[in-house]
């Protein structure tokens, strides 16, 4: 369900039915004409008419994203076909500009009323009680889309994103602390509640991207040491957090996000789903928050997005 995550903070109203209310003003509507692609806000998990799906803890809301397929090459060798034809029935040797640009809206109009529409429907989760907006997509663009609908909906819906200065040499930095532990049994103090995986990825001042894959953070020691001296600094580093699994990222966001469900689930089995992942995540985000000392910028509690 919640498999990578962009978490913002967010105030949203108290009651489920005044945020449905709000949603039904931005509604999910099919791409019309010229339009590229559309969003609007659907009913999560199937939930008949309802925009709002309730579990405990928190709300569930679903906005269902559309684009028109449009082929580039396609488009562009008909229009050099229909401007070859219109020379040859003319006899001139060149269009105009004017004449160019017809031909290429004509051919685009074309293409718009035939093109394919993809749907990606994205689940965002809200928690009041700690005010986290999970957005479960691993796109920046989708997840920007979707606090902006949000936002447009309710209107006084104020969000922030959590920014953590210091991430990427925060992860470095405790990289290096942890590393002459190694022998003393690899205290992760450094990690505070959180036990690293094997898994980091790292990057130089050129870009070049490196991974590092072991069964455990000790094994990849060596490796690690190495890129460390090459200047290679932390990009991912795979964590634990109970029986929670993630990667967080530089950018603060978690990836690959794996969190066991029991085999029998009690009730609506989306509404347990939401609820024991949403428990899980919440707990995450806030040792992480613990872990680089972050705090909400003073005076920008709850600045709009």
């Amino acid at each position: 369900m919640i498999k990578n995550a962009f978490v913002y903070r967010a105030d949203l109203p108290s009651d489920a039915t005044t945020i449905h209310n709000h949603l039904a003003e931005v509604p999910h509507v099919a791409p019309m004409g010229n339009e590229t692609g559309s969003h609007g806000f659907v009913p999560p998990f199937e939930q008949g008419c309802r925009l709002v799906g309730e579990f405990h803890g928190g709300i569930a809301i679903s906005l269902r994203v559309d684009t028109k397929v449009m082929p580039a090459s396609a488009i562009s060798a008909e229009v050099k076909k229909r401007v070859a034809d219109r020379l040859n029935a003319t006899g001139q040797k060149r269009l105009n500009k004017a004449d160019r640009l017809d031909i290429k809206d004509s051919v685009r109009a074309e293409f718009f009323a035939k093109a394919i529409v993809t749907s990606t429907v994205v689940n965002t989760f809200y928690h009041p009680d700690s005010r986290f907006l999970v957005v479960a997509t691993a796109s920046k663009r989708i997840a920007d889309l979707t606090t902006s609908a949000l936002v447009r909906a309710v209107g006084s819906m104020k969000t922030e994103t959590i920014n953590v200065s210091d991430v990427k040499m925060g992860l470095t930095t405790r990289l290096k602390e942890w590393l002459p532990q190694v022998d003393t049994e690899g205290d992760m103090d450094a990690f505070g509640e959180f036990s690293p995986t094997g898994e980091v990825t790292m990057t130089n001042i050129e870009r070049h991207k490196l991974t590092i894959k072991a069964d455990t953070l000790a094994a990849g020691e060596e490796a690690i040491k190495e890129a460390m001296m090459r200047g290679y600094s932390v990009t991912s580093m795979g964590m634990a957090h109970g029986c929670c699994t993630f990667r967080l990222t530089s950018d603060f966001y978690l990836r690959g996000i794996h969190i066991p469900h029991e085999e029998d689930p009690v009730g609506n089995e989306w509404e347990h789903e939401a609820a024991w992942e949403m428990t899980n995540v919440v707990a995450v985000m806030n040792d992480l928050c613990a872990m680089f000392a972050y705090q909400e910028p003073a005076g920008q509690e709850g600045a709009e997005a």
